[in-house]
């Protein structure tokens, strides 16, 4: 199957599990060559490496956390690394409250979530912007 995707190399951040996972196997399966980034579910993210690499895809793992800017900028520069150039980047890694009423969640627990939902993405997509500028593509 010949896509528009075919070719490209894409980084999922947040792909260990559920719309992240999908995403990275469907990039996989159309012929990207994937980094399948996660946190804490390192399991997950293998799981998800091994199924689009046993059905002929490329994948690798990528692991940190999004939500500190020091290492967004790392974990970008290393997908560069290892993919050779950045074309797509998803930002899907995200997190919430939890099974928490918002009358009983703490500073805490909101900072946490507004780091990573909100942080994770500017963090990456500037570090990302600098590569796309550089390769003046993606």
């Amino acid at each position: 199957m010949v896509s528009a995707i075919g070719n490209k190399t894409a980084v999922i951040f947040g792909a260990s599990s559920g719309i992240g996972a999908a995403v990275a196997r469907r990039f996989g399966a159309l012929g990207a060559d994937v980094i399948v980034h996660y946190s804490s579910n390192k399991a997950g993210a293998e799981d998800v490496v091994r199924d689009i690499v046993d059905k002929g895809g490329k994948a690798q793992l990528l692991a940190g956390d999004l939500s500190k800017a020091d290492v967004a900028d790392r974990l970008v520069s290393d997908a560069a690394s290892k993919l050779g150039r950045l074309d797509i980047i998803i930002n899907n890694a995200g997190s919430m409250f939890g099974r928490t009423t918002i009358a009983k969640a703490t500073d805490q627990q909101y900072h946490n979530v507004v780091d990573l939902n909100i942080g994770g993405v500017f963090f990456a997509a500037r570090r990302a912007a600098a590569f796309l500028q550089q390769q003046k593509s993606g």
